[in-house]
């Protein structure tokens, strides 16, 4: 039976598996875009956890050893679509370490500490949700979105997760961004395609976290930024059927302009039995202010009376 994860991601490259570990390749052509032009991060987290279970389930265990904690750092080099990247993820007691590598650059691109237990985020519910689904549903609004983007994109040739991102409105403080799946039948051709033995996929699960904190960050400090650090703990599986929230909130800044580098958090939510959320995932990040990116979301994103409206809500915030 064919694994169409792993064909999104490695293609033809497949898996090769060896004393040091586990490692492939990835073509980062237009089906892995972020921002425009450049793959998006939530790619190789998701290829660094894939790599991982391969690696785990090797060494006798099966899927993810939950909780599981994957630490990473990214931006050692630049990464462009259209190129390629080296994937090896190595043993290291019971947790492993993985490196995504540009094909012709002597720095990582991506590297990752991969341990087993819970990092340093709480795993009871976080305070920015409400008790319960239905008192945030009544409160989101919306965002605008890419054409292409892996997470966003609504004009796709390839298969993407196409998540629609809203505003927590009850948030004035530290605003808070949501993105809901497994509400919709169509989830089956988007979000749910990414599965594995009947659970969604890590990388949909990296690629929504690391999206979301951003909208948070730009949505509180009115900066399109690349990710520089993210610490996520998986606390179990996310079984297909299950509704989720994925969210995430502003929580410090410092600098402006090309030196600025702003604070997240965030994760996901099951939403259970009277809308009541169970915590699956809980993470934090680090982003970099890059103001080319911030004018491309300016021109790019569309609908534009939506773009209009999110630049005018985080400029409002700013001293």
């Amino acid at each position: 039976m064919t694994d169409f994860v792993r064909e999104f991601l490695f293609g033809k490259s497949g898996i090769v598996r060896d004393e040091a570990g586990v490692r492939s390749e990835i073509v980062m052509d237009d089906r892995t875009e972020g921002w425009i032009g450049i793959p998006h991060g939530g790619i190789s987290m998701g290829a660094i956890a894939d790599l991982f279970e391969s690696l785990h389930e090797a060494r006798g265990g099966r899927g993810l050893p939950y909780p599981v904690t994957m630490n990473i750092r990214m931006g050692g080099s630049r990464l462009r679509t259209g190129e390629t990247v080296h994937v090896a993820v190595a043993p290291e007691g019971e947790g492993a370490r993985g490196i995504v590598s540009v094909r012709g650059s002597g720095m990582p691109y991506l590297e990752a500490d991969i341990t087993k237990g819970f990092g340093p985020e709480t795993s009871e519910a976080h305070p920015c949700l409400p008790p319960s689904f239905d008192r945030l549903e009544r409160s989101l609004s919306a965002l605008p979105f890419y054409r292409n983007c892996f997470a966003c994109g609504i004009d796709r040739s390839h298969p993407g997760l196409k998540r629609k991102f809203q505003l927590f409105d009850a948030a004035p403080q530290n605003r808070v961004v949501v993105s809901c799946a497994g509400f919709d039948a169509a989830d089956a051709e988007t979000v749910h395609r990414f599965e594995r033995g009947g659970r969604v996929h890590p990388v949909v699960l990296m690629a929504l976290v690391d999206e979301t904190m951003g909208w948070a960050g730009f949505m509180n400090y009115a900066s399109g930024a690349f990710t520089v650090r993210l610490s996520g703990t998986l606390h179990r599986d996310l079984i297909l059927g299950e509704k989720f929230v994925v969210f995430g909130r502003g929580e410090k800044v410092r600098g402006t302009g090309s030196r600025m580098l702003y604070w997240t958090s965030g994760g996901i939510a099951v939403v259970g039995k009277a809308g009541a959320f169970e915590i699956v995932m809980t993470a934090s990040a680090q982003f970099l202010g890059v103001p080319a990116l911030t004018e491309q979301m300016r021109t790019e994103l569309i609908p534009q009376e939506l773009t209009r409206r999110a630049f005018a809500i985080a400029e409002s915030g700013l001293p």
